[in-house]
């Protein structure tokens, strides 16, 4: 029998350190379990090179029931870095997305819990390259690890907690929540939730 993870969130994460099975996997258990969500409430993979990244997204894309990505891993400016040293970069990064979402799919937004790729300008350019996504969000400044992964917690408790139906409406519900919770650790961390609105993506943490 299919497995279908109620939450509709699929996760990513490649390894972070050498000598160490810091996982973020863990944490997202605990979020999801608090909607009764039970085990196996996500799907998770492991992507350590760029090629396990090109492999791994367009399937979960594929995959019908899956709404929600979050994509855990270290980087810098210009992409992701995996953990063999491969740098998957921005343009990579959509392409990879675009390709992914040009048949059917339920996806409808993407987190990058990425050390300073999600700056506006990266998400902005992802979201207009991706028209069916409603939100792409991520850190534009380098994140202390469980600082970070406490945010991202934040950020999915309160949007696979939304009442509303609309991808925009329930990220827009996590954005305020996560504002009003963590207000000093969205500006260290320098958030952005990026929404597409008209001709130019609007980011969420600058509203009022």
């Amino acid at each position: 029998m299919k497995h279908i993870p109620p939450s509709g969130l699929a996760v990513v994460e490649s390894r972070w350190w050498k000598h160490s099975n810091m996982s973020i996997a863990p944490l997202l258990d605990v979020s999801c379990n608090m909607f009764d969500a039970g085990p196996l409430s996500f799907h998770y993979e492991m992507a350590n090179s760029a090629v396990a990244f090109q492999e791994a997204i367009p399937r979960i894309a594929a995959m019908g029931h899956i709404k929600y990505l979050y994509i855990a891993a270290h980087g810098n400016k210009e992409g992701i870095e995996c953990y063999n040293g491969d740098l998957v970069s921005r343009a990579e990064i959509s392409n990879i997305i675009s390709n992914a979402t040009f048949n059917r799919t339920a996806l409808r937004g993407i987190h990058f819990g990425v050390c300073d790729f999600g700056s506006y300008e990266n998400l902005a350019a992802i979201a207009l390259d991706n028209r069916k996504l409603a939100w792409v969000s991520g850190y534009s400044r380098r994140a202390d690890w469980l600082g970070s992964a406490a945010l991202d917690m934040q950020l999915f408790y309160h949007l696979l907690g939304s009442h509303e139906t609309e991808p925009h409406s329930r990220i827009e519900d996590a954005a305020k929540a996560v504002k009003t919770l963590a207000e000093g650790a969205c500006r260290e961390f320098g958030i952005s939730i990026c929404v597409r609105r008209g001709a130019q993506p609007a980011n969420l943490m600058e509203e009022e």
